[in-house]
This record gives C-alpha cells, sequence and structure tokens, in this order.
C-alpha cells in the first residue's frame, strides 16, 4: 500500500514539477515524511493526554504552581539549548568522516551550557522571594538540562535521512 501511494503520489508531483527527481529518491523521503508525522502526531498526543492528566491530579492551583515552575525553567533553558543544533547538523552533513568528533565535541558543550545555565538559575534563584518548596521544584526541574546532549545523537540518523529510528525513539 505504501509503494503504491508512494508511486501515485510521484506520478502528481512528476506532473507539476517535471522529470528532475527519481522515483527511488521520492518515495524514500516520503517515508520520511511519514515517519516524521507519525512520530509528530504521537509526540502531541501524549502530551495532550499527560497534561490533561497531570491537571486532573494537580487541580487549578496545583497546575498553576507547575505551570509557573516550568515557565522559570524554560527561560534558562535558552542558555541551556545554546541555539547550535542546526549548525552541528550541517557540520555532519558536510563532514561525514568527523562524525564522532563533531557529536562528542557538541555534547560535550551542551552539557558545560547545561550546567553553566542551571549554576545561573541557582544563583538567580538566591534573588527571587518564593518558599523553599518552590525553588526545590525549580531546581528539580532544571535538572532535565543535563539530558538534553542526549538528543544530538539523533542527529547522527538524520544525516543520513534515516528518519524510522528517530522517530521510534521519539516515540518511546
Amino acid at each position: 500500500m505504501l509503494s503504491s501511494l508512494a508511486s501515485q503520489l510521484y506520478i502528481l508531483f512528476e506532473t507539476f514539477l517535471g522529470k528532475h527527481f527519481s522515483q527511488e529518491g521520492f518515495t524514500k523521503y516520503f517515508r520520511n515524511i511519514q515517519w516524521f508525522t507519525l512520530s509528530r502526531f504521537t509526540t502531541l498526543l501524549f502530551s495532550l493526554v499527560t497534561t490533561a492528566i497531570i491537571a486532573r491530579i494537580l487541580g487549578p492551583s496545583g497546575f498553576g504552581l507547575f505551570n509557573y515552575i516550568l515557565s522559570i525553567t524554560t527561560i534558562y533553558a535558552v542558555v541551556a539549548n545554546l541555539g547550535i543544533d542546526n549548525v552541528i547538523y550541517k557540520e555532519l552533513i558536510s563532514r561525514k568522516e568527523s562524525r564522532e568528533e563533531i557529536l562528542g565535541s557538541a555534547i560535550t558543550l551542551k552539557l558545560m551550557t547545561g550546567v553553566l545555565a542551571i549554576i545561573i538559575l541557582l544563583i538567580t534563584l538566591l534573588f527571587i522571594p518564593e518558599t523553599l518548596y518552590i525553588k526545590s521544584l525549580i531546581f528539580l526541574f532544571s535538572l532535565s538540562f543535563l539530558t538534553q546532549p542526549l538528543t544530538l545523537i539523533t542527529f547522527d540518523f538524520l544525516k543520513d535521512n534515516d528518519t524510522k529510528y528517530t522517530a521510534i525513539t521519539q516515540i518511546v
């Protein structure tokens, strides 16, 4: 069914854009789009269900506190993310022979910025007039910055247009 749908779409694609693309390449990219769509739909559905359950369990005031803590940590996530994901992806594509060095350096750099973001957040917490309970929860949420470097491993799969494994790991 997948190949027949891809073939029909290729014919339509070919009609509008001409014969500049191979059918094999089109089928490969069509499958990648399907995996990305499945991954995105599944994660969005999971997020919706999880948010609804959390809101139901915590109640209005608890869910408000949860979102307050989440928003504060999200501000510091900008520092932890460093914004170099596109650069890393571009380097992995252009210099495939140096993939270990690029990924190793990027993971180390993002781990260091994650630690730096946690340190900046802890310094900021000294000046925020909140209870120790809320400050502790903000700190606990900020520990997620230390796991962000692991998302760079997906770039290794994406550079070869092998989105199936990336999508499966995101769904899991």
